[in-house]
């Protein structure tokens, strides 16, 4: 029994070793012509389903967290029932046009996030009161402001 399977892995060996040779010397992986499968045939409409499933998980990252325990906020809700809604109209070529508009939709949202993090981060007296904003403003210069006396109330 060993030896049969010896024999046949020495058979596959060699017959691997006559297959690699001829595709190395035309320039041609003998691992890529092996393992290398034919593309799927997936239908169409799966995959513009998944398309759809991440386009609606993209724009799910891009809305800010919220607790499990609260419900969900009336953008999530909007946004979920016109994602799970059928379309009006259903020819192909609408419905490419519906997705191409939220990433368009989800490339502005991404944009303007971007904008308000880097608006935060390179200048961060944007969101500060007017006091805070003295004080980070006489830091900046190499001074403190001095602190204000305040009358305590005696009742």
């Amino acid at each position: 029994m060993r030896d049969r399977e010896k024999a046949r892995g020495r058979e596959k060996f060699d017959a691997w070793r006559q297959i690699k040779s001829t595709f190395s010397r035309g320039g041609i992986s003998a691992f890529r012509v092996f393992h290398c499968r034919p593309p799927l045939r997936v239908d169409m409409e799966a995959q513009a389903r998944a398309h759809l499933r991440s386009l609606y998980r993209s724009f799910l990252r891009e809305l800010p967290p919220r607790p499990l325990t609260s419900p969900p906020s009336p953008l999530r809700s909007r946004l979920r029932e016109s994602f799970s809604t059928p379309l009006p109209v259903s020819t192909p070529e609408y419905a490419l046009a519906r997705r191409q508009e939220a990433e368009q939709y989800l490339i502005y949202i991404r944009a303007q996030r971007m904008h308000a993090t880097l608006l935060e981060r390179y200048n961060p007296g944007t969101t500060l009161d007017e006091e805070e904003r003295l004080q980070l403003t006489a830091r900046r210069v190499g001074m403190e402001m001095p602190i204000e006396w305040k009358a305590e109330k005696k009742s």
